[in-house]
């Protein structure tokens, strides 16, 4: 149960005598978050866009200083060397799913609007096939209705 500490904050877990818990999660808000504390941001938006954790950031920014990338598609060292990567990050993602390269493959969008925009467009909808929506959804898997009614499948929402 989460209880309000002496400083304000929401607590959970187990408390040491400082009450600052010791499952580790204030130590890791600091190091990677610290940041919102520092500008005294509060920050909501994590459906639309998760921050990133700065051990990230400097990894990120290593990588690309480190070395030099080129288009994945060409041949290059600098291809070579960003086909490298992602073939390596493919092979995380699938093995982070179990998920046997021969049967699925992993694909890169630039978000989550750029995904849904390939399903709508690949996806066999045709007459009498259906589209199932809650009625409440992101603008992005709305747009997947305008595939569905190019090729008329009946549409159900629910609410």
């Amino acid at each position: 149960m989460d209880r309000a500490r002496s400083d304000g904050r929401v607590g959970g877990g187990a408390q040491d005598a400082e009450g600052a818990g010791d499952d580790g999660f204030t130590e890791l808000r600091t190091r990677e978050f610290g940041y919102l504390d520092e500008g005294g941001h509060t920050y909501l938006d994590h459906t639309g866009a998760g921050l990133p954790p700065r051990s990230l950031v400097t990894a990120s920014a290593e990588r690309i200083t480190g070395g030099v990338f080129g288009n994945p598609h060409s041949e290059s060292p600098a291809s070579r060397a960003s086909g490298l990567l992602l073939a390596e990050a493919r092979g995380a993602v699938l093995a982070h799913f179990n998920a046997d390269p021969a049967e699925y493959a992993v694909i890169f969008t630039p978000n989550a609007t750029g995904a849904l925009r390939l399903v709508g467009e690949a996806y066999p909808f045709r007459r009498g096939s259906r589209l199932v929506m809650s009625l409440d959804n992101h603008n992005s898997v709305n747009g997947l209705r305008e595939y569905a009614r190019r090729a008329a499948p009946r549409r159900h929402t629910y609410r």
